[in-house]
């Protein structure tokens, strides 16, 4: 597998979410204080966009994160926290049947049991 920023980085659909780019590079170089200033706008600007957008970028970077080593270097604490969770809690909340959001709370959330239930949902 590759590293997080390698598939981030070259990933085409960075550029539709700039400030979550500023803050991929500026981590990437080990600028914390400034990258965490950048996530900061990005939360910002991302909790203001409708449900199907939010949607689409947590499936996107979960997507990115499977397929990655070293995910923790982006999965920082206020992504996960001020966005991420609440995104998949209330796509869960709408959707309860779908298991997509369970399985990435529950392996990138480090919420063990959402993962077995996206496999039942899964498997029913």
């Amino acid at each position: 597998m590759e590293d997080i920023y390698t598939n981030v980085l070259k990933n085409d659909r960075l550029d539709e979410y700039p400030l979550f780019k500023k803050f991929c590079v500026l981590k990437e170089k080990g600028l914390r204080k400034e990258s965490f200033k950048a996530l900061s706008s990005f939360i910002d600007e991302a909790r203001e966009w409708d449900n199907d957008k939010q949607q689409n970028f947590a499936c996107w970077l979960f997507t990115l994160f499977e397929s990655s080593d070293n995910i923790h270097h982006l999965l920082v604490h206020p992504l996960e926290e001020n966005l991420l969770k609440p995104i998949l809690e209330e796509w869960i909340k709408k959707n309860p049947k779908e298991p997509g959001p369970y399985r990435w709370y529950g392996l990138f959330l480090q919420t063990e049991d959402l993962v077995e239930k996206a496999i039942i949902i899964e498997t029913n």
